[in-house]
């Protein structure tokens, strides 16, 4: 009787471990062309404190339903992405702070939705500097060095 407790609580414990390593996060792989070039810059303001980022890429269906295809650590300068073109996406870009004096962890996100378009290619600034998050989408044609920067939409259902 003993035993199969200890046992049963080893189980139980071993489950919860593996768990809590299972965090769901996993790369976004995609074979498709780069059409979308992240440009980031962090700057947390203190050598205590270090800043990383990433972008978490979902597809978007006709009644707005996402699905997580995986996400794109943002530790160089720029970094390009290959998304489904004629496709709602719907990125988040997540900013994390860790804080060595105070030990101490934040994040923050910030998130859009767009359409990719044949033919255009997308530029996201994305910054986190001295706690202060933004980034800004553009679009281009392909070929032009001409921007447009995008406006931030929600999901409307066809």
């Amino acid at each position: 009787m003993i035993r199969s407790k200890t046992l049963t609580a080893a189980l139980i414990a071993m489950t919860l471990l593996f768990m809590a390593g299972c965090s769901g996060i996993y790369p976004y792989k995609s074979n498709l062309d780069s059409n979308l070039a992240v440009k980031t810059k962090t700057e947390s303001g203190s050598l205590f404190t270090s800043i990383k980022a990433r972008v978490d890429v979902y597809s978007v269906d006709k009644a707005c339903k996402v699905t997580y295809l995986g996400s794109v650590d943002l530790k160089k300068p720029e970094v390009t992405i290959g998304l489904p073109a004629n496709n709602p996406t719907y990125l988040n870009f997540i900013f994390s702070s860790s804080s060595f004096l105070a030990n101490s962890k934040g994040s923050t996100g910030f998130d859009t939705y767009f359409k990719t378009r044949n033919g255009y290619e997308y530029i996201a600034d994305a910054s986190y500097i001295d706690g202060i998050y933004d980034v800004i989408l553009k679009e281009k044609k392909k070929g032009n060095n001409e921007t447009q920067e995008l406006e931030y939409r929600e999901c409307k259902p066809e």
